[in-house]
């Protein structure tokens, strides 16, 4: 897995919606929207959970002989989201 820049999770969101990693420093102010504390605080793990999904994913497709337009468009969406949180391209 390629390697990350960001503050190691997991993250959480106090009281006042401020994204806080594990050691209580904050990382990002979310300015109170509970929804947007709630995704920013899931960021590493779903971040982890997507990195380890694509490559089973696209075997298990291929191997299922699945729609091949379909996995294509899926793991380059996925693909480009992974990039993106590490700041690639």
């Amino acid at each position: 897995m390629a390697e990350t820049r960001w503050t190691p999770g997991p993250w959480h969101a106090d009281r006042e919606f401020d994204i806080c990693g594990e050691d209580g420093h904050v990382i990002a102010d979310c300015f109170g929207k509970p929804a947007n504390a709630r995704l920013m605080a899931a960021a590493p793990e779903l971040y982890e959970a997507l990195a380890k999904l694509v490559p089973r994913f696209e075997r298990a497709c291929a191997h299922a002989g699945s729609d091949e337009e379909f996995i294509a468009e899926a793991t380059a969406t996925a693909r480009a989201a992974l990039a993106k949180a590490r700041g690639d391209g």
